[in-house]
């Protein structure tokens, strides 16, 4: 499975934990929001109101990793790519137009670590929400 999907299935349960269990509720309020910054910020306000102790706090801090790590994701997937044959172990990453408005940058050169940093990256805040969604789902038992 994707990482991408598999954050969104793990917000997607933290919600139906959070809207009490009624699965019908959470589905419609999840597919609503139409960006991961909306569902992070839905997820994220339904903790504060529902948990107590660490939890919203330890929330905040993944919903940052998960951010930071979508930044590389969405590079990758929106961005335009392009070959050289004076870098025959790279791409030339072309930003999307909108991408930085304003901005000087305008080409960067990619090696395959730079692809598996942005993995890495998915695959650890992934990991991390999987963990926290585990620890609530126990927690409610």
């Amino acid at each position: 499975m994707h990482v991408s999907a598999s954050i969104d299935i793990n917000l997607a349960d933290l919600m139906l934990y959070l809207q009490r269990g009624d699965a019908r509720v959470a589905m419609a309020s999840y597919l609503v929001l139409t960006n991961l910054p909306a569902r992070l910020k839905a997820v994220r306000s339904a903790l504060q109101m529902i948990c107590s102790g660490d939890q919203p706090k330890r929330f905040q801090e993944i919903a940052k990793s998960i951010e930071e790590a979508t930044k590389g994701r969405n590079a990758v997937a929106h961005s335009r790519w392009a070959e050289n044959g004076y870098f025959p172990d790279g791409l030339i990453r072309l930003p999307h137009p909108y991408e930085n408005f304003g901005s000087k940058k305008q080409v960067e050169l990619w090696c395959i670590e730079d692809f598996r940093g942005v993995s890495r990256k998915l695959q650890i805040a992934n990991s991390q929400l999987s963990e926290f969604v585990h620890e609530v789902n126990e927690a409610r038992k």
